[in-house]
């Protein structure tokens, strides 16, 4: 199209939109010919460099490049748009700045300070948060105005987390759920103030299993369980406590544990990702089951009336007689209390039979559900 200059010359331009097909580079040259420049009796240009009479091309004037790729954005240890990390920072070859949002208002602009890379020739910069948590944005703009953003939850707040119940579970005549024995589950509860997209991992004696969500104990708080049946290949004794460790419990930002807070010799305070043992109560081993005696007995045979049973959790013991519970001896009972001997941590009880021969059996338990039987036959005398 014709214009004019501000001497009254006569210009002309022309215009080409850049299409998305395409095939060529970053910095590679755009190529174009200025065809058909000629005057109106036919004569050509007089620029020395002119490829004909009549043509000119992109090596006569200034060099204008390709430039179709965005600016990099990154935001350190960023996962699923949460972070704890100030440090983000963009790169490109033609970076311009980097535009910092907070809470959705303009916090900064960074022009000063991109260096620019010897070998990749890839200008960038570096930078660090200044405020508090709240979410974030970040926008790199490059020279030919392309762009690119990352927005993302910036997260300092270690997790709150709370035991809310260790236990266990079993069959087999339990009274005290503290009290652990083979076969039994061990189950822990937790309380976590926020919801957790990763669950943590219980481990028991090298046994592993991972948290699930279940039903909330307390208003407006997520509560989450695992458990783990005690095996028995368990070397530890009877009395000791189950040792335990919840692993990697993070929030979406990667934030530790604040019970597991930790302050080295210089002040600086982390939170580690892993407790033991932060039990509200604690569960011990019981492996050891009750101790039945039977006076005068000999090849199941005896001609005495008196038995006894005794164990450091003894709770209740039965008599049967041909098949039939004739009497249950109970810890808790008035009239069948136990004997405990401080010095051997024992409870016990012994009886004497008020009942003719027969086929007797007793069964005792302890706490912990552990049991042993002993089927003996009395004859009287």
């Amino acid at each position: 199209v014709e214009d004019q200059d501000t001497n009254d010359n006569k210009v002309y331009a022309a215009s080409y939109y850049i299409r998305e097909a395409s095939p060529e580079k970053d910095n590679q040259m755009i190529h174009y010919e200025v065809k058909g420049l000629k005057d109106q009796s036919g004569n050509g240009v007089t620029y020395k460099e002119a490829k004909d009479k009549q043509t000119l091309t992109y090596e006569n004037a200034n060099t204008i490049r390709y430039d179709f790729t965005l600016p990099k954005v990154n935001v350190s240890d960023l996962k699923d748009g949460y972070t704890n990390n100030g440090r983000f920072g963009a790169s490109d070859l033609n970076l311009e700045k980097i535009v910092l949002y907070r809470n959705g208002k303009i916090r900064k602009t960074y022009k000063e300070d991109i260096t620019t890379d010897k070998e990749t020739k890839m200008r960038k910069r570096n930078c660090g948060l200044w405020e508090g948590e709240g979410v974030y944005k970040v926008e790199a703009y490059d020279k030919a105005g392309n762009q690119a953003s990352v927005e993302y939850t910036y997260d300092t707040t270690p997790v709150r987390t709370n035991v809310l119940e260790a236990r266990v579970e079993g069959t087999n005549n339990k009274s005290n759920n503290t009290l652990a024995k083979v076969g039994d589950k061990f189950i822990i509860v937790l309380d976590v103030g926020e919801e957790l997209t990763t669950m943590p991992t219980l481990v028991i004696n090298e046994e592993e299993a991972k948290f699930h969500e279940t039903a909330g104990w307390t208003t407006g708080h997520y509560v989450y369980a695992a458990s783990i049946f005690i095996k028995d290949n368990v070397l530890e004794k009877d009395g000791k406590v189950v040792d335990y460790q919840i692993k990697n419990l993070t929030d979406q930002a990667g934030n530790g544990i604040d019970k597991a807070k930790k302050t080295d010799s210089k002040g600086n305070t982390t939170y580690p990702t892993t407790i033991t043992n932060a039990l509200v109560n604690e569960v011990v081993y019981d492996f050891t089951v009750p101790k039945i005696g039977v006076t005068g007995l000999v090849d199941g045979l005896t001609n005495s009336t008196k038995f006894s049973a005794k164990d450091r959790n003894l709770y209740n013991f039965f008599l049967y007689k041909d098949g039939k519970q004739i009497k249950e001896y109970n810890r808790n009972f008035s009239n069948t209390k136990f004997a405990y001997d401080e010095k051997t941590g024992m409870y016990s009880r012994s009886n004497g039979l008020w009942t003719g021969t027969g086929n007797y059996k007793v069964v005792a338990y302890d706490e912990a559900g552990n049991e042993s039987v002993l089927e003996y036959r009395y004859e009287e005398a």
